[in-house]
């Protein structure tokens, strides 16, 4: 006869072997599943790449057509504009002063000259401009209260040593020039001895904080040349830091704050003929370009 004891145990071994079968019937099932969600995601993200890299081609092939449209533009741009500007500035003489080192501006002198202009002289200001207290600031103070014989107050001498080198560039004050020029304040490029037309002046700073030199600078040389009922124009280029668009046109005067580009070069030929405004491509500009 059987015991209870041996029987209930084998009863518990059957029900623990159905279990155990059971478990690992789910496993594989639910293997099966996750291998068949496995293999569906996966047909769907290659769906989508080959979505994505048709897309992307597309994409491609879109920008190089408009990539050679736009070399096609600058080719025609280029072979037109010198004949765009030819003669536009014929016999006008103008006189540059770029107010900060940190751009330059060398292309203006070629689009002048393509244009039958001449750019007479280019001042170039350096940052010593600005003369800290010291023995310079002493000396170049001494010069113009005592040979030059003027009443200046020194808390506003930067102020007033920007108007004089206007002055000296208009009135063609040779040696004050090149006073400033053997203290390392300015250099000097050009025939100083032809009156000009018209003023160029170049800014725009690299700094974070320009306002010093825009305030002594900048404003004294624009104020001093209108004073003399010379045209001036404010410049700058597109990729300077710090503009002084702004300033200038609290100023009332033309700019131009995109100067370094083509479209720049025919705002600054239209503005040189009177066709004044404020052009570019910075929230400043009134229009792109003179209509």
């Amino acid at each position: 006869m059987v015991s209870m004891k041996y029987l209930i145990v084998t009863i518990a071994s059957i029900f623990l072997a159905l279990g155990i079968g059971i478990f690992i019937g789910f496993m594989f099932d639910g293997q099966d599943i996750f291998l068949n969600h496995q293999e569906s995601l996966i047909n769907d993200l290659e769906y989508k790449f080959d979505e994505l890299k048709e897309e992307n081609n597309e994409l491609l092939s879109t920008i190089e057509i408009k990539n050679k449209n736009i070399k096609h533009y600058e080719d025609f741009t280029n072979i037109i504009f010198p004949k765009l500007i030819e003669g536009k500035l014929k016999g006008l003489k103008i006189a540059m002063i770029e107010t900060n080192d940190d751009y330059i501006y060398n292309d203006i002198n070629s689009i002048v000259l393509k244009s039958g202009g001449l750019l007479n002289s280019t001042t170039y200001i350096k940052k010593e401009f600005l003369l800290e207290k010291g023995e310079k600031l002493e000396e170049v103070y001494d010069y113009f209260t005592e040979k030059k014989q003027l009443s200046i107050n020194k808390e506003d001498f930067i102020m007033k040593l920007s108007e004089y080198l206007a002055i000296a560039i208009i009135e063609k004050d040779i040696e004050t020039l090149h006073f400033l020029k053997e203290k390392e304040l300015i250099e000097l490029k050009g025939n100083y001895m032809e009156s000009a037309d018209f003023f160029i002046i170049a800014g725009g700073s690299a700094i974070e904080e320009p306002d010093r030199m825009i305030q002594n600078i900048d404003i004294p040389i624009i104020k001093k040349v209108k004073q003399y009922n010379i045209p001036i124009i404010g410049v700058e280029q597109s990729i300077v830091k710090y503009s002084y668009i702004d300033t200038y046109k609290r100023q009332k005067i033309s700019t131009i704050d995109n100067v370094d580009t083509m479209i720049g070069h025919y705002s600054l030929i239209e503005v040189l003929q009177g066709n004044y405004g404020n052009f570019g491509i910075k929230p400043s500009a009134n229009r792109l370009i003179p209509q």
